[in-house]
């Protein structure tokens, strides 16, 4: 008689529960919140919406990461061109139908430059140790 009912109603309920910590992501990722809205409207099955967000969500505290990787190299100044020039280099010559490129090419500059900082300051102190 209702058991049809209270069914849907519990699936409806249940469906809800899942998908709120994955609005809740998509709440949180700020200057990314546009591009997941855009990915949303495009995608056809809830499975890859809930996957798109979490995915976006993760991305916000890789792109902080990386932004403070950015910000000791502009703070030092000794490789803000290099990260610039990495990241044209990436930008101009990375795959075509990659997915978010120029977020893969920024984080992929930031670690170039700053791996390379990393090493110029071992080398300056190894080199003020010898002498």
């Amino acid at each position: 008689r209702g058991d049809s009912e209270h069914k849907i109603i519990v699936g409806e309920f249940w469906e809800v529960l899942i998908d709120t910590p994955y609005v809740l992501m998509g709440l949180l990722t700020f200057w990314r919140l546009p591009s997941l809205i855009m990915t949303i409207y495009r995608e056809p099955s809830v499975r890859e919406r809930r996957s798109w967000a979490a995915l976006h969500f993760l991305l916000v505290f890789l792109d902080v990461f990386f932004a403070t990787l950015v910000l000791i190299e502009i703070v030092t100044l000794i490789r803000l061109p290099t990260f610039v020039g990495y990241y044209r280099d990436i930008v101009k010559h990375g795959k075509g139908e990659v997915i978010m490129a120029k977020t893969e090419a920024f984080y992929k500059a930031a670690g170039f430059a700053l791996w390379q900082l990393v090493l110029d300051i071992i080398y300056s102190w190894f080199f003020v140790v010898i002498l």
